[in-house]
């Protein structure tokens, strides 16, 4: 009888920890990512126009309102485009050429999300470059209030240079001043008028990139981190501003959509809390069996 009872038990012990495995599975879904993000739609995200100026627009996911980083802007800074990634609209700079254009918003809500490692990821489309003047005719910045600023956590953009070749860059500090990573865009998309998607992921404390992809057509490729810490030169702690812009002289037209902010739990704190948990469970279950 003892034996059956042994046997009955194992069994019941075995069944108990099934459930544990696709309840920690939960759990490990419990402790994934807080996000904040914005799709640009005039429905979800904020005020949005199609096709209006969004300077002075704000965004309620992002918990930010658009503002011009020149003091006169010429009209149609940034404005709604009527395709996106996904949904209705992106936002769109379209440049004459005839000075650098751009605007920033504090995305107010992702504050607390900056505190840990977390993920940045934005889609981006540049419809049409005319001849280029300089390099990085589309520039990406996520962190100081002022454009330039080397206080950010992130720069990245495209870059189509004089030469014939061009890129989507990131930039980073290597120690004594920003440097540029290149991807070939050739490896990433069949051409122009092709969405991508940028990601990373930021390690706030060591200031350093731990991951930076860009995906397209073609796939993912990984940009190469050596010797690369975040765009990050050592003085005051990044903020929490996104700065859309193009190169001063270019011609350009870029759409970019989806940009999406997330916390990464460390994986020490939730292996200690899954760690927790199975232990509890088995505990309480052998209680039972005695």
């Amino acid at each position: 009888m003892k034996t059956i009872l042994h046997s009955l038990s194992v069994k019941s012990l075995w069944k108990q920890l099934a459930l544990v495995s696709t309840a920690s599975c939960l759990l490990a879904g419990s402790l994934s990512a807080a996000t904040i993000s914005s799709g640009f739609e005039p429905t979800t995200n904020g005020n949005y126009t199609a096709g209006g100026d969004v300077i002075g627009k704000q965004d309620t996911s992002l918990g930010g309102t658009w503002t011009s980083i020149w003091t006169t802007p010429p009209t149609g800074v940034i404005f709604s485009s009527p395709t996106g990634q996904a949904g209705s609209t992106s936002l769109r700079i379209a440049s004459d050429g005839t000075a650098a254009r751009g605007a920033n918003i504090q995305v107010a809500n992702a504050a607390s999300l900056l505190t840990s490692t977390f993920s940045f990821s934005l889609a981006m489309n540049v419809q049409s470059v005319g001849t280029p003047t300089s390099g990085q005719q589309v520039q990406v910045q996520f962190g100081a209030q002022t454009f330039g600023n080397n206080s950010s956590w992130l720069k990245f953009g495209y870059d189509g240079s004089a030469g014939g070749n061009q890129y989507y860059y990131i930039q980073g500090w290597n120690g004594t001043a920003l440097t540029a990573k290149n991807v070939l865009t050739s490896s990433v998309t069949a051409g122009l008028g092709e969405w991508v998607t940028f990601n990373f992921t930021v390690d706030p404390f060591s200031h350093t990139y731990t991951s930076a992809t860009v995906t397209g057509s073609k796939g993912t490729v990984a940009f190469d981190l050596t010797g690369l810490q975040m765009a990050w030169d050592g003085t005051t702690t990044p903020s929490n501003y996104l700065s859309l812009v193009t190169g001063n002289g270019d011609m350009v037209t870029v759409d970019f959509d989806n940009v999406s902010i997330s916390t990464i739990p460390e994986p020490a704190t939730a292996g200690l809390l899954m760690s927790g948990f199975l232990l509890g469970v088995v505990y309480h279950r052998r209680q039972r069996l005695v």
